[in-house]
């Protein structure tokens, strides 16, 4: 689930009207239980004597290691989430940035050091109070009005511009665990399905055989090399699946920044979800969540103090100093008296070079225009997204509603009723390879849809910067008859 946090608070001294922004974060599962054993998804029951199982493992990449489980049983997608954001380098380098940054402030804000210089005479030079024999200078150098302000608002705005990132960062890396799950989970329900339609090829094959073997007058033996060509076909699907699966398996690996081997089981049903909100509440929400926008903002404002200091430096700074001369007790003078000077000084830098002024304020306001036009930018393109992304989960939620409804049943029904009808001849083989792929066909789009519909929530929430979607119940999955 999607939250907002604010970063950490700046240092005190801050003026009133530098505040922190709320930044879209997702926070961090700590209690995640510690595992015992691997379970895997699918078991690796054989579906015919001389095949491996359709159903391949979780781990399908390789051997599990005993050393490399973390996880007990099968896994949530919110756990695996929690376990990114709290793991993820990615994150913990853009955490180490935007912490980097805050410290920037006080060092803005601070003065420089002061300058402390000895000077030790070789030759004495010969007053009438007595020699000069050393001269001690302490020196500091005061900013201007203003200027320090000015330097530790732009620090202060910069560190919320890293924190805008580091945001951007979770919401990225939970968005790739998220394609990354919802892929496996897919590959995972489309093997089940090839399972289950196997065996129910294996009986066409052997119906198609033997009315073959009985010289049918409808059957052929292009008709049983078509069944088994089907059923190879199905076998070649299997294998781009399993490779597929380790792809996949891969992502969520980087992901996690997990290890090859860990084993990793996830749930065998999703818990579904769907858009309460319209389109509209939506692109009311870009402002106060997406933390891109948010970074544009902060960086506007940084722009805009930047310009403050630029015009401030049409000011001088001062220098200050306190000189200590000590006197020797033997001067040129008869009433010399050896007694040690002290002087103070002050001085300023003197700003007359004009041209290098202006030219530092008109580039400073140039970078606040080249931040306000990418603050419309990224708004513009983040609207786009938004409404593909919504358009495409609500075209995958009524086309899910219809094969749930209407279309699953009845294919199901047709299937079977076509192997029966074929079984006594009163339909051909022709038109009961179409139903099987039919049936096929759906089974797998329905599967393609709910993870599709899961994948363009997760990339709308990703892009959006909070969570827009609630939990539902799930389908009922359409029953399917025994076997």
């Amino acid at each position: 689930m999607v939250g907002c946090v604010s970063p950490p608070d700046p240092t005190p001294q801050l003026s009133s009207n530098a505040k922190p922004p709320s930044l879209t974060r997702l926070p961090t599962i700590t209690d995640i239980a510690s595992p015992t054993s691997p379970t895997h998804i699918a078991d690796n029951t054989r579906l015919v004597t001389h095949r491996e199982p359709i159903i391949a493992p979780a781990d399908v990449a390789g051997s599990v290691n005993p050393d490399h489980l973390l996880f007990a049983g099968a896994t949530s997608i919110d756990e695996l989430v929690g376990f990114a954001i709290g793991n993820n380098p990615e994150i913990a380098s853009a955490r180490a940035r935007a912490e980097a940054m805050m410290s920037r402030i006080p060092q803005a804000r601070s003065l420089d050091d002061p300058m402390l210089t000895t000077t030790v005479f070789l030759e004495e030079i010969q007053t009438a109070a007595g020699p000069q024999e050393l001269l001690v200078s302490l020196s500091q150098k005061f900013p201007w009005f203003g200027k320090l302000d000015a330097r530790g608002e732009m620090a202060f705005h910069d560190a919320q511009v890293a924190y805008a990132e580091l945001a951007n960062v979770e919401l990225g890396v939970v968005e790739q665990v998220k394609l990354a799950y919802l892929d496996l989970y897919f590959i995972d329900q489309s093997l089940r399905v090839y399972q289950d339609l196997e065996q129910r090829l294996q009986d066409v094959i052997a119906i198609t055989r033997t009315r073959f073997e009985t010289n049918a007058p409808t059957v052929g033996l292009e008709s049983v090399l078509q069944a088994e060509v089907t059923l190879e076909k199905l076998y070649i699907t299997v294998a781009e699946l399993e490779q597929a699966r380790i792809k996949a398996a891969a992502r969520l690996r980087k992901a996690l920044s997990l290890p090859r081997g860990t084993g990793l089981d996830i749930e065998p049903q999703l818990v579904e979800s769907h858009l309460p909100l319209q389109m509209d509440s939506l692109l009311a929400m870009i402002e106060q969540c997406n933390p891109v926008l948010e970074a544009r903002r902060q960086a506007i404002v940084r722009d805009e103090w930047s310009i403050d200091l630029a015009q401030r430096n049409y000011y001088p700074d001062v220098n200050v100093g306190f000189n200590w001369a000590e006197i020797g007790d033997r001067g040129l003078s008869a009433a010399a008296n050896g007694r040690d000077a002290y002087s103070l000084m002050v001085g300023v830098n003197l700003p007359i070079y004009k041209r290098k002024l202006d030219a530092a304020v008109d580039e400073a306001r140039f970078r606040m225009t080249q931040s306000s036009q990418q603050y419309d930018a990224t708004w513009n393109a983040i609207r786009a997204d938004i409404e593909k992304l919504h358009a495409a989960a609500v075209e995958h939620q009524r086309v899910l509603e219809i094969l749930n409804t209407t279309v699953l049943q009845k294919a199901e029904q047709t299937f079977d009723l076509s192997i029966e009808a074929y079984r006594v001849d009163r339909i051909g083989f022709q038109q009961l390879i179409d139903n099987y792929e039919a049936l096929l066909r759906f089974r797998i789009d329905r599967h393609f849809r709910v993870t599709s519909r899961e994948q363009a929530i997760a990339q709308l929430e990703r892009t959006l910067g909070c969570a827009v979607a609630s939990s539902q119940p799930q389908l009922e999955p359409v029953p399917l008859p025994d076997h």
